[in-house]
């Protein structure tokens, strides 16, 4: 099977081709042509020299994959995925589909950029367990989760011991995460209370009703916060700019107070308002105040600054609280489930000087420094890259660099680095990304070297040490 992106001209899609047991009109193929089901790609069957094609509409979505680059994934947004896909898979029993031909990996789903809501691809024919799909997911997303959210590194791992039991439903899945939402309310209520009690339990005898965390050897314990001491990046106006503004607009109100008072906006005998002198003026002066004020207010004016940043740790709350008494063909699994908790509480220990694993995450060397720089100097600054994977767009959040232009699309493209070679990637942008004036692919990595002309959408740049 081939994988391709194309674009339209309002519209971006996925294909899929030369598939095993060529597609025909199917029942499923109907369905999903005349029938829009939230949390499924739209679909449709085209023909192009006798040769069938699926396409699959990805306007206004990004690959899970080439987002989760970047994004560290909250207990939020780990219980959101998780409920959102087996709500869709459960809706196909509605029409009539079956929930093997999902494609639950992670280079078929797609997340929707303005809610972050995951859309599956439906593959007719593809007829691989679900269950065993939904396990492999929940293994790609213990690779993702934020190891400093508590809550989200339990979670994932509780789902992913689930996975391993045999006859597990996604009922089994929904339970551990509604059971972490009564443990987070609990857990509320006794900070309320200061007070903690601590229940140890069987994991496969938990019930809904009963609280989640332990139910023997129950103690009261005063409850008294960590405290956390450390320093957060900001990056804000001076306040420079404030006062500046401010006698801006002081010095405008200035200027109109000294025309009436001279009464240059007055008709010739002084005794009357010429309107027009006057509309003259005010549009004078509201240029010159805008001309100010984009200078002003540029983004290239902003500073960064370290701010005091105190944060507070429940200690109630345990890695290592597991299930214990299972049986014993069980037992191998749940030690390695440990190893992995163990792992995870020291890299949270690292608060503020994590340790990023070399095959995820390449910092650049201080004296080989890599950055993009503008042919069109004037008009654009140099892009230093301090980390790899590097993101470029038009978005604000979980992106590296903000090029804030109506031909960037949110996510325009990315720069790989593995070993010493580098690759961009173009993010199915609308206007495209280009090596040396040749158009990438999307999600298509294209080797890059020092020297090579970088354009994306019709802003170019060098790729060279800086």
């Amino acid at each position: 099977m081939e994988v391709e992106f194309k674009r339209e001209l309002h519209h971006n899609y996925m294909v899929l081709s030369h598939i095993e047991g060529e597609p025909c009109e199917s029942y499923s193929i109907k369905m999903l042509k005349a029938q829009t089901i939230d949390g499924i790609l739209p679909l449709d069957l085209r023909v192009i020299n006798n040769q069938k094609s699926l396409y699959y509409e990805i306007s206004g979505k990004q690959l899970m994959l080439s987002l989760f680059d970047k994004v560290e994934l909250s207990y939020s947004k780990v219980k959101d995925i998780i409920l959102s896909i087996i709500d869709t898979i459960e809706s196909a029993y509605e029409y009539l589909l079956s929930v093997d031909d999902f494609m639950l990996t992670e280079e078929y789903i797609f997340l929707d950029i303005d809610s972050a809501s995951p859309w599956l691809c439906y593959l007719p024919g593809y007829n691989i367990d679900i269950k065993e799909q939904m396990g492999a997911f929940i293994e790609f997303l213990m690779d993702k989760v934020d190891y400093k959210d508590k809550e989200a590194v339990l979670l994932v791992y509780q789902l992913y011991s689930v996975c391993k039991e045999e006859g597990y439903t996604f009922e089994h899945l929904q339970e551990v995460v509604y059971k972490d939402k009564m443990l987070t309310k609990n857990i509320d209520k006794a900070i309320k209370e200061s007070t903690f009690q601590v229940k140890v339990d069987n994991y496969s005898e938990m019930s809904v009703e009963e609280d989640p965390i332990i139910k023997k050897n129950m103690m009261d314990l005063p409850l008294m916060m960590e405290k956390l001491e450390g320093e957060e990046e900001l990056v804000c106006y001076s306040y420079k700019t404030y006062i500046l503004t401010a006698l801006s607009v002081i010095i405008g109100v200035f200027i109109i107070a000294l025309a009436s008072r001279l009464k240059i906006f007055y008709n010739q005998y002084g005794g009357r308002i010429d309107y027009l002198k006057f509309f003259i003026l005010i549009v004078i002066v509201v240029c010159g105040e805008t001309y100010v004020m984009r200078y002003l207010w540029d983004k290239k004016m902003m500073i960064t600054k370290m701010v005091p940043k105190n944060q507070y740790i429940d200690p109630r709350i345990s890695y290592e609280l597991l299930p214990a008494d299972k049986k014993e063909e069980e037992n191998q699994g749940y030690k390695r489930n440990i190893e992995k908790f163990k792992e995870a509480e020291k890299i949270v220990k690292e608060e503020y000087n994590p340790t990023c694993l070399v095959d995820d995450f390449y910092s650049c060397d201080e004296n080989q420094s890599f950055g993009l720089v503008p042919i069109d100097s004037e008009e654009y600054s140099r892009i230093k890259i301090k980390e790899f994977p590097f993101f470029v767009g038009k978005g604000i959040d979980n992106v590296d660099y903000s090029l804030e232009k109506e031909v960037i699309s949110r996510y325009h493209a990315k720069i790989l680095k593995e070993e010493e070679k580098f690759f961009l990637v173009d993010l199915n942008s609308t206007n495209g990304s280009f090596i040396n004036g040749e158009k990438l692919l999307a999600y298509k990595r294209c080797p890059l070297h020092v020297g090579d002309e970088i354009a994306l959408a019709n802003i170019r740049f060098r790729f060279a040490h800086i």
